[in-house]
């Protein structure tokens, strides 16, 4: 199972102060607690600026969080089109794993045409939505845009 991740308006509101940034990366914890076969790609614009060590090292610094540093395994490509639920899908063709369940977790609902569960850009991530998105990956439901 593959989490498609992005990082503003998601780990954090949108256009907070850095000292916000990564505020709700204990509702990631707790996603990533209840399933624990659910890998994570980056897809946050953040990829192109920073490397994929560097990324999870944004993440996991903090010893506690040290145990979900191998669930962290890839970034997504940079596709011209500007689309970044291409940009997953292009991903799990390239890794051969197009039949993967898979859930992007985004505040772009013009990005994506299905498997995206689309959060408040203004808040971020909230208990109920990791309680949508584990609901997600446990009973199997498809996912479309979700606003």
């Amino acid at each position: 199972m593959i989490l498609f991740l992005d990082f503003d308006g998601v780990l954090h509101p949108k256009n907070c102060e850095i000292d916000l940034f990564f505020c709700k990366t204990g509702y990631l914890w707790q996603l990533l607690d209840a399933i624990p076969e659910l890998n994570v790609v980056f897809s946050t614009s953040w990829r192109e600026q920073y490397s994929l060590s560097e990324l999870v090292e944004m993440l996991c610094h903090d010893p506690d969080h040290e145990c979900y540093r191998d669930r962290f395994i890839s970034v997504t490509p940079v596709l011209k089109s500007d689309i970044r639920g291409n940009e997953c899908l292009q991903w799990l063709r390239d890794n051969l794993m197009a039949d993967t369940r898979h859930l992007a977790v985004d505040d772009r609902a013009d990005w994506f045409n299905e498997n995206c569960y689309i959060i408040d850009p203004a808040i971020g991530i909230e208990k109920a939505d990791v309680e949508n998105i584990i609901n997600y990956f446990s009973v199997g439901h498809d996912c479309h845009c979700q606003f």
